[in-house]
């Protein structure tokens, strides 16, 4: 076969492989129903809870007493560059689409508000790598707030949320 041809053939099948994506994260963070059921005041830590599951990430401010849980729904597709071969090495990775809920609660577990922002970026394959070996106790946070609430935690989605917020987010 031609170099003309075998690079024309790499091309297609790059550009038919970068339109395979994976879904992780919670899709409930997309429907925006489940945000217009929220009230201030009302709305209790728990509710949210039922709504849209374990948290992916939590957070206390220590001065106030205010928790915040986060949620992230990912769309993550092969950056075509990964599929060239030799440069897919060095540039290889993914191209990203995430929505990221937060939710704010006061020291009393009552809901105060929510912000939601979506975003996109590229991050490539080596600094993910990276990303997985300095991922923090996020897990562990997630877990600690289901047990002072007595609900069950779910380690591995625990675990799984975190590395995915960990290498797709920061």
């Amino acid at each position: 076969m031609s170099t003309i041809k075998h690079a024309a053939l790499v091309a297609v099948s790059a550009l038919g492989l970068t339109g395979c994506a994976q879904n992780l994260g919670t899709q409930a963070v997309n429907d925006f129903g489940r945000f217009t059921a929220l009230e201030a005041g009302e709305t209790t830590v728990m509710d949210v809870h039922r709504s849209f599951g374990q948290p992916h990430a939590v957070a206390v401010i220590d001065e106030t007493g205010e928790r915040m849980w986060s949620y992230a729904s990912l769309r993550a597709r092969t950056n075509a560059s990964t599929y060239i071969p030799f440069v897919g090495m060095v540039t290889g990775g993914s191209d990203v689409d995430a929505t990221v809920a937060t939710f704010y609660f006061d020291a009393s577990d009552r809901y105060l508000r929510a912000e939601r922002n979506e975003q996109s970026r590229y991050k490539n394959m080596w600094l993910m790598m990276g990303d997985s070996m300095t991922r923090s106790g996020e897990a562990d946070r997630v877990c600690a707030e289901m047990a002072r609430l007595d609900l069950e935690c779910d380690e591995q989605a625990a675990m799984q949320n975190a590395a995915n917020i960990d290498n797709f987010l920061e």
